[in-house]
């Protein structure tokens, strides 16, 4: 675990906007990512613990190109998403 501080927007929102999954849910989670080229890794800052998280098509695409854009911004190679 880094002694770095969470980012400051990082963590629990106290919101449940897709209602409770079940009795474990937390509810909503802003999540802060950032490319550390020192480090050559892309970083996602949870804010707190994290055990599972589940989202809707629109969030998993968003995730998913935002974690592309990142590795993009640490290697320089770009790759074309095409959808049908």
């Amino acid at each position: 675990m880094s002694d770095k501080p969470h980012h400051p927007l990082a963590g629990a929102t106290g919101r449940f906007p897709q209602g409770k999954q079940n009795a474990d849910d937390q509810g909503e989670l802003r999540v802060a990512a950032r490319a550390d080229r020192a480090a050559n890794l892309v970083i996602l800052d949870f804010g707190k613990p994290v055990a599972w998280l589940s989202v809707g098509p629109d969030g998993a695409r968003q995730i998913a190109l935002t974690l592309l854009r990142l590795a993009s911004q640490l290697d320089g190679q770009i790759l074309t998403v095409k959808t049908e």
